[in-house]
């Protein structure tokens, strides 16, 4: 049982930072690391060489799970009730996104889909629109079998066991059985990204940041600095080892779901311990009010309306410069759409829209 007045192991500033630079790696992920996605004739920052760092870089959504299953520990309400309100959460902000980029597409002629991607897109099943709408349907998926097992599994081990090889079973049975291309890409993401979540939710619950700093005792910025270019470079060596089949394949699963608290505890402490507030103040500002929305956002510049959009992007050559400016204009268009949906999100008695579901 979760122990009484037990606070979390970091303030609610810290995991705004964290998601901070969580979605900025996000950015530069999307931004800069798949050039299938440019639109020909733009001129672009001659970034090839990050293509070989998708696998990296998309740490950032591992990261995000992780943090969602570590503070669903502290939920005091673990019941249904919570999972339809968290469905609502995301859902509204989305469908309010998804209904102003539809209408962006369709006046300005670059809506690519029809009725029926319409319909799914609705439920974050097809991404004409929403480029990066995947982990709204994951999440939805997620948040409800997270309760199922806190609720009706008891040990611990029993829930990592369920997690790691139940996900992976549906995800095989859909391959085989249902053929369906949306489902067995929502389900192929579930069975890489929910055991992520259960491990940290486990990792909460079993004060697996609160041993590690005992051990770490006074050299935990070395070693913070350590895990996380270990943890990030992981895929580098993970996939060095040239063997290819279904056993060594879990082995690298599980070894990239063990490092993921390591990668995170490493960003907390250094946050914990750096004495920048302009950098703090920004980080926060970019996790913190608005990281929702400039995620859903930022997904107009790879839509179906991109040959439009990225030419305002990459107005700039130099990619800091771009990676600046695409959070700028995410964050600016994010404070205006907050405006209206702060009220909504109040009338349906959910939380303010800048509280992540992520």
């Amino acid at each position: 049982m979760k122990e009484k007045n037990r606070e979390c192991y970091f303030d609610k500033e810290t995991t705004a930072i964290i998601k901070g630079i969580l979605l900025i790696l996000m950015f530069i992920l999307h931004f800069f690391c798949f050039p299938s996605w440019y639109v020909k004739g733009i001129e672009y920052p001659k970034l090839s060489w990050l293509e070989n760092f998708q696998g990296h870089f998309q740490i950032c959504i591992a990261g995000f799970t992780f943090l969602t299953g570590y503070l669903y520990y502290f939920t005091k309400q673990k019941n249904f009730e919570y999972v339809v309100k968290k469905w609502k959460d995301i859902l509204i902000p989305y469908w309010f996104v998804f209904g102003l980029l539809f209408l962006i597409a369709y006046l300005t002629n670059t809506y690519s889909g029809n009725i029926k991607t319409f319909v799914l897109e609705i439920f974050a099943l097809e991404r004409p629109v929403m480029f990066f709408c995947w982990y709204v349907s994951y999440y939805l998926i997620m948040i409800f079998v997270l309760w199922l097992l806190v609720h009706f599994i008891k040990n611990d081990l029993v829930k990592w066991l369920v997690a790691l090889l139940g996900a992976y079973i549906l995800y095989w049975a859909c391959v085989h059985f249902i053929h369906i291309d949306y489902v067995v890409s929502t389900m192929e993401k579930f069975s890489v990204y929910f055991p992520m979540t259960v491990m940290g939710y486990l990792c909460s619950k079993r004060k697996w940041f609160e041993n590690l700093e005992k051990l770490m005792q006074r050299k935990t910025i070395v070693c913070s600095v350590l895990l996380i270019v270990m943890v990030f470079m992981e895929p580098s060596w993970l996939y060095a080892i040239k063997i290819d089949n279904i056993l060594f394949e879990m082995i690298r699963k599980c070894v990239r779901i063990m490092s993921i608290p390591l990668f995170v505890y490493g960003l907390i402490e250094i946050m914990k311990r750096m004495h920048s507030k302009v950098l703090k103040d920004v980080l926060n500002t970019v996790g913190g009010g608005h990281s929702m929305l400039m995620w859903f956002i930022h997904g107009i510049f790879f839509n179906c309306s991109k040959e439009i959009f990225q030419k305002v992007l990459y107005l700039p050559k130099n990619p800091v410069l771009v990676l600046m400016w695409g959070l700028a204009l995410c964050w600016g268009i994010s404070i205006v759409l907050d405006l209206v949906l702060k009220p909504i999100m109040k009338k349906k008695g959910q939380y303010n829209v800048s509280e992540k579901n992520y």
